[in-house]
């Protein structure tokens, strides 16, 4: 259950703690605004899908599970007798923590302290004020406490969508782990002052549409006050842990048996806008690239492209050992693992992103210190920064390319599956603006298969990939076969059919594509049509009939303007003499050949409509003919 922050709630919340607090007989000291406990407690003391319902795995340690509980959940971890021992919170560091409040943000900081909230604000303000043509700052949402969720997009058109892979750093989602959070305003700087001047950074800024969010819980962040991120705490404000809060592809919409959190839902609303092709999640509390999956252990099933996550997790884990002291970033030796072997959850956002929206999104835990003195910040970024640019530039990678329709060009949303090897959501889709879709593999060879409803899928096999490459595959599907079935009828009331004939196919230009016979009832089949708008008429059958002094007289009182022809067929059917008018010289030709003093008239034995029409599958069309001089269409075969 949610726990709503009323005055009333909060003040009985902090009663309950307190009482806590003095029956565990700790000697820990907390605030009296609390923002929350750090228990560690066996491993096995109770089963882990009965344990994350009341309480918040943080990491795991041999048999040791590290674990945060709001006050209210650290009640109940009282009533059910669970030994544990209660630990300082990671946000309640011994040392100060130092704050920045500037405006003047590129020219006076060092990167070596924390931001306030409105200096944050300012700061991404300011980037897109200094490169207008590189960088938007959009807010995602704004929560009830007036703080926002800030994003911002740097790419050589910011303001257009072009066909290149969508790419999203977020940090802090859980607020008290905020190393990545001036790391990820600090790479935006990094991106943006040297895109003029480094070739590299020029090639992601022109070819990947990067989006940078640095806090995603700024809530959770300045839970104290937006001048110090003192007292920051993992839960946003209604003490949900929004890592355990969205749909799980194995236990359903509501994991944890909250609703939706204003930050969740800003956040697939805006996954669902962007179709990232490749994100990253920064916490702390560790020092490990963790990839999907967290809700399913190795041994239940593993992501179809294990080993291009094991491949770019050591790329980024690597790298950063290699530019950091001994011991940085190994948690399990490599300093990568595969989610649920570590500890499982449910309701994390990158079993989310990976599984719903078909991107490829890894956790990573950037440090051990969840709250570190701001004076490590800059070497936590010199230890990372090749490494965040190294994922980054990954996006560029893989198997890539256009899916089109092969007769107009025009793009194409296709669902992209590789027979073999595809399971579980590991498919992709091409997007329906550009036709342009990405696909990241391990190295092998592969065939895959495009599909798409209206269209004839097809399967390239053969594809031969090499991970850390780009290759680059269009495909153009060709529509599925259409049948247009109609008939040829007399435009009179009983519709009578028309009889052997002909049927016409035109594009929209008059250029003929097809023809073909219709049967004694003028029924016709037209196949292998592509979807599109056509015009379609009935050529001369050998009959006419219905011509009579009525005709004739119709004919005369509608050159007389005393009477009016229906337009369309019955006026052509009077324009016997084809002036393009009907007048006393159409009159005076149908008397004649009614009375039989002339065989024929300038125009054929009967007229067509001619229709325009979209072309759908299984199309039915009811082709009128009418005979010439039958303005008031009486024949009847």
């Amino acid at each position: 259950m949610m726990i709503r922050q009323t005055a009333a709630g909060v003040r009985l919340g902090i009663l309950l703690f307190a009482i806590t607090i003095i029956a565990s007989a700790q000697a820990q000291v907390y605030p009296p605004d609390s923002a929350g406990a750090y228990v560690r407690i066996h491993r096995n003391a109770v089963p882990m899908d009965s344990l994350q319902r009341w309480l918040t795995p943080d990491r795991a340690e041999g048999d040791s599970l590290y674990a945060y509980l709001s006050p209210r959940m650290y009640l109940g971890l009282l009533q059910r007798k669970i030994s544990h021992a209660l630990l300082p919170l990671p946000s309640r560091p011994s040392y100060p923590v130092d704050m920045f409040n500037d405006s003047m943000l590129k020219t006076t900081w060092s990167w070596n302290t924390y931001p306030t909230y409105p200096t944050y604000e300012s700061m991404m303000a300011d980037f897109a004020l200094q490169y207008p043509n590189l960088c938007r700052m959009h807010n995602l949402g704004t929560l009830a406490s007036g703080r926002k969720i800030l994003a911002l997009r740097i790419t050589d058109h910011p303001d257009s969508a072009e066909a290149e892979p969508a790419f999203l750093y977020t940090s802090s989602m859980h607020g008290d782990e905020i190393v990545g959070y001036v790391l990820l305003l600090r790479l935006a700087d990094y991106l943006l002052s040297n895109y003029a001047t480094d070739a590299r950074i020029q090639r992601m800024v022109d070819s990947i549409d990067i989006w940078i969010n640095p806090l995603a819980n700024p809530d959770g962040t300045y839970r104290s006050g937006n001048q110090s991120v003192l007292g920051a705490t993992r839960y946003n404000a209604n003490w949900v842990d929004l890592n355990r809060n969205y749909p799980d592809p194995e236990d359903g919409p509501h994991p944890d048996g909250n609703a939706w959190q204003p930050e969740t839902q800003i956040f697939m609303n805006f996954a669902s806008a962007r179709r990232f092709s490749m994100s990253c999640n920064i916490h702390g509390g560790a020092e490990v690239c963790n990839y999907p999956w967290d809700t399913w252990y190795a041994f239940q099933k593993l992501h179809p492209d294990e080993l291009w996550w094991q491949y770019v997790c050591n790329q980024y884990a690597d790298t950063a050992q290699f530019y950091s002291p001994s011991g940085y970033m190994d948690d399990f030796g490599t300093g990568v693992t595969h989610g649920a072997t570590w500890y499982s959850i449910d309701g994390g956002r990158q079993d989310y992103m990976t599984y719903f929206h078909r991107g490829r999104e890894f956790t990573l835990e950037i440090s051990a210190t969840k709250l570190p003195s701001a004076s490590q910040l800059p070497n936590f970024w010199n230890y990372n920064y090749r490494s965040l640019l190294n994922y980054l530039e990954q996006s560029l990678n893989g198997l890539h390319g256009c899916v089109t329709d092969s007769l107009t060009g025009q793009p194409l949303k296709v669902r992209i599956f590789i027979t073999g090897h595809d399971a579980d959501s590991s498919h992709v889709f091409s997007g329906a603006l550009h036709g342009d879709y990405y696909r990241y593999l391990p190295t092998g060879t592969y065939a895959l298969t495009f599909s798409s409803a209206g269209y004839q899928s097809k399967t390239v096999t053969g594809i031969s990939v090499v991970q850390g490459q780009a290759h680059c595959l269009d495909v153009a599907l060709r529509p599925d076969a259409f049948t247009v079935n109609g008939q040829v009828v007399y435009d009179n009331s009983l519709y009578s059919p028309a009889g052997e004939g002909k049927v016409y196919l035109l594009d929209t230009l008059g250029v003929l594509l097809d023809s073909l016979q219709t049967d004694s009832l003028g029924y016709f089949s037209l196949s292998l049509v592509a979807p599109g708008t056509y015009r379609l008429v009935a050529g001369p059958l050998p009959t006419w009939g219905g011509v009579n002094t009525a005709d004739a007289l119709l004919a005369m009182t509608h050159f007389a303007q005393l009477d009016t022809l229906a337009p369309g067929l019955p006026r052509l059917a009077a324009d016997v003499n084809l002036s393009g008018s009907v007048n006393s010289t159409d009159a005076l030709l149908i008397q004649r050949r009614f009375v039989g003093l002339d065989a024929q008239f300038a125009r054929p034995d009967w007229v067509s409509e001619e229709q325009l029409l979209y072309l759908q599958p299984q199309s039915q069309v009811l082709l009128r003919v009418i005979c010439a001089g039958d303005a008031n269409a009486s024949h009847t075969p």
